[in-house]
């Protein structure tokens, strides 16, 4: 999963990776600020992004994309408890196949590096 948020909000980045390496140790979770996002995206194929820009237009439907407004008086923000439901329904098996697949496909990765 990857955090992208300006740089004036690092601290905030690094809470809410920190948090959610704490709380779902099985996640692996990256940072980034926004002028590398598109770079980031393109290396890492997330599943999971986290940011402060709109869900660009070309996303790939794999990925679930969430918006975290940074304006002032913003009352939309997802809550930490929102995140990690999202992150536990994108990293959750959805049958015993699908899994056997993510698991084949990474060993097939495995061999390769």
């Amino acid at each position: 999963m990857l955090v992208a948020l300006e740089d004036q909000y690092r601290t905030y980045r690094a809470v809410i990776s920190v948090a959610i390496r704490v709380l779902r140790p099985q996640v692996e979770v990256t940072t980034t600020g926004l002028e590398d996002l598109e770079g980031e995206l393109a290396d890492l194929e997330p599943r999971v992004v986290i940011c402060s820009r709109d869900k660009p237009a070309n996303l790939p439907p794999r990925v679930t994309w969430v918006h975290v407004p940074l304006d002032v008086g913003q009352t939309s923000q997802p809550t930490l408890a929102t995140l990690l439901e999202i992150i536990d329904r994108v990293e959750k098996p959805s049958s015993p196949r699908s899994q056997a697949r993510r698991e084949a496909g990474s060993n097939i990765q495995a061999r390769r590096g």
